[in-house]
């Protein structure tokens, strides 16, 4: 007949603060990795289909129409 006795302590904010960093910074990470994903040029070109532009070659600056000069 033996009853086990357990009981639950409040932490104090020494103790939470690992846990908080951790969870914080596991957070960042996953942020961070989200957003870089989100950003990188896709490896597949998209269909004619979609709103994004599939290009072989970089884009050309624009051409300037210049007008003769008066002599």
């Amino acid at each position: 007949m033996t009853a086990e006795y357990n009981y639950r302590r409040e932490l104090g904010l020494a103790e939470l603060l690992p846990a908080i960093a951790v969870g914080l910074g596991a957070g960042l990470v996953g942020f961070y990795l989200a957003r870089v994903m989100a950003e990188k040029t896709p490896l597949v070109p998209r269909s004619n289909g979609t709103k994004g532009i599939a290009r072989s070659e970089p884009p050309q600056p624009p051409r300037l129409a210049r007008k003769p000069a008066a002599r």
